[in-house]
């Protein structure tokens, strides 16, 4: 029994050095607050870069200010520098990483003397194809293309075929155009379009 301990102690220490001699890389972690409300700041940004060969690692505070950079080259010296917008950056110089062991920061931020102005943001001109009163998919047929339209039959569906939403779909009565157009029900009576007299179609 006593060996069977034993061994079992042996097997769980040999697995623990295995594990630490597999990592090759070290971390930095800390937390960020406010210096006046003492309060963790979310979304302050952390970025340490390694001075000689200018890799950068960077990472953010979570919901309690905390945070962690994983796999980072081990050595240094690496330059920290922690940020949050309304804030004062914090620099951090020399900072020297050893192997498996997190680099611990704990970051103080002081609130810019200064504040935020206003930005009013306005325009004079007019989009003419994206603004408030184009509401949806349209085609404007001008007279001079109406008049060389070459007409056989003298029919809606002559110049129904100008526009992509009517999608050669032949026409017979009123509510037909609205169907295919995609146009609102009107309270227009449906009746047929004349072959030869020109129609008062209500839109």
């Amino acid at each position: 029994m006593l060996k069977r301990i034993l061994f079992s102690l042996a097997m769980v220490f040999i697995a623990a050095a295995y594990s630490q001699a597999q990592v090759t890389t070290s971390g930095v972690t800390g937390n960020v607050i406010d210096a006046a409300t003492k309060e963790p700041l979310v979304g302050a940004s952390i970025a340490a870069t390694h001075t000689p060969s200018g890799t950068k690692y960077t990472a953010l505070s979570s919901k309690n200010g905390e945070f962690t950079i994983h796999d980072m080259r081990v050595g240094g010296p690496y330059l920290v520098v922690v940020s949050f917008v309304g804030f004062e950056s914090v620099t951090f110089d020399d900072v020297m990483l050893k192997l498996a062991e997190s680099f611990l920061l704990e970051v103080t931020l002081n609130k810019k003397e200064g504040t935020l102005e206003n930005v009013i943001i306005s325009t004079t001109k007019r989009n003419p194809i994206l603004n408030s009163s184009r509401t949806g998919a349209m085609t404007n047929i001008g007279v001079q293309a109406i008049n060389n339209l070459p007409s056989i039959n003298r029919s809606v569906n002559d110049f129904t075929r100008l526009t992509p939403q009517a999608n050669g779909t032949s026409i017979r009565r009123i509510t037909d155009v609205r169907t295919i157009l995609g146009l609102k029900a009107s309270r227009c009576p449906s009746r047929p379009l004349a072959p030869v007299v020109r129609p008062k179609i209500c839109l």
